[in-house]
Order: C-alpha cells, then sequence, then structure tokens
C-alpha cells in the first residue's frame, strides 16, 4: 500500500515537472519565433531604454549648466569677504582715487563715500548673485513665477547670512547683520527688476 502511494506520488510529481518543461519549450520557440519573423519590437524598447538613459543624463548636465554661473558668483562673493577685501585695504586705494576726482572733498566725505562704495558692492554683488540663482531655478524655461522668485529670494538671504557669519571667522573683517539686510536688499532690487523685463517680454 505505501509502496504504491509512493510510485503514485512519483508519477504525480514528473508529470508535473514534464508539463512545466513543455511549457517553458514552447513559450521559448514562440520567442525565438517572433524575434526571426520581427525582431523590431525588442530592438525598439532597447533603443528606447537607451535614449531614456541618456536623455536623464543629458538633462541633468543641462540643470548644472544653469547654475554654474551662480556657484561662480557664490565663490567670488566668499573671495571678497576675505581680509584682502577689507575695508583697511579697500581705502588704500579708493580714497587716494576720490580724492583726486574730488580734490575739494574733507578726510571725512572721503571715509564717507568709500563706506557708501563698499554697501553699493553689497548691493550690486548680490543682485547679480539673485539673478543667476533665478536661473538656474528657471532651468531654462521662459516667464516669470512667484515661486521661482521666492526660491531665489530664500537662496539668496541664506547665503547672506553665512557669508556675514563667515566674515566673523575673517581677520579685519566683522559680521555685521546691517550688511545681511543690504544683501538681500540688494537681491529684491535684482528680482524686480527680472519681473519687470519679464512682464515686458
Amino acid at each position: 500500500m505505501r509502496e504504491r502511494r509512493i510510485q503514485r506520488d512519483c508519477s504525480y510529481h514528473f508529470g508535473f515537472i514534464y508539463q512545466k518543461l513543455k511549457e517553458s519549450t514552447q513559450a521559448r520557440t514562440l520567442l525565438e519565433n517572433t524575434i526571426r519573423t520581427d525582431p523590431r519590437p525588442i530592438c525598439a524598447n532597447e533603443a528606447r531604454s537607451g535614449a531614456g538613459t541618456k536623455d536623464s543624463a543629458f538633462s541633468a548636465h543641462s540643470r548644472l549648466a544653469y547654475w554654474f554661473p551662480a556657484i561662480l558668483a557664490a565663490i567670488l562673493i566668499s573671495l571678497f569677504s576675505t581680509h584682502y577685501f577689507a575695508a583697511e585695504h579697500t581705502s588704500r586705494i579708493i580714497i587716494p582715487a576720490l580724492h583726486w576726482l574730488f580734490p575739494w572733498a574733507s578726510n571725512q566725505w572721503l571715509r564717507l563715500m568709500h563706506s557708501g562704495i563698499r554697501k553699493m558692492a553689497h548691493v550690486g554683488e548680490f543682485g547679480l548673485f539673485s539673478v543667476l540663482v533665478f536661473r538656474g531655478v528657471r532651468a531654462g524655461q521662459t516667464g516669470w513665477r512667484l515661486n521661482w522668485a521666492l526660491t531665489t529670494l530664500g537662496i539668496a538671504a541664506a547665503y547672506a547670512g553665512m557669508d556675514e557669519w563667515h566674515q566673523s571667522f575673517v581677520r579685519l573683517r566683522q559680521s555685521s547683520p546691517r550688511d545681511a539686510a543690504i544683501d538681500v536688499l540688494g537681491a529684491i532690487l535684482a528680482q524686480s527688476i527680472v519681473w519687470w523685463y519679464a512682464k515686458q517680454k
């Protein structure tokens, strides 16, 4: 009785395995006939897959290209925050030039003009930085959107804070919340110009 049961189980299992092998052989034969008849669908799928990979790599490269000018501007801002561009150093060049242009000006006026030029430099550099960041955020698209401008201003404000924090560790420089506010003002003014220019087109 037990031998019959074992024989029946073995027959069942061998039959099951034979059936699966038969189905696998039929599937392989069908696939071979399909490839032999018209291989284009499989080749097309492979081509689409390769094109998708290339498009993805190209898209990442394009986004980085849009951000590269903003990254370069950030590096330059950090360079201007070193002790080489401290007021004690720039005064040796700017004040004599101002004295030549305005020989009637007193030393106090010359120092005030020197300070004003330095503050305008803050406005200019962060204005340019915000325009380049806006270009990176927009990433090749056209027009103007509020979320683009707000993202740009957020990045500019964060970098202004980081720049002033960095200056607190630099010799002959000091951190100033007022300078950070001037930096943000420059970014806002630049974004206002970007908005106006985009609306004119």
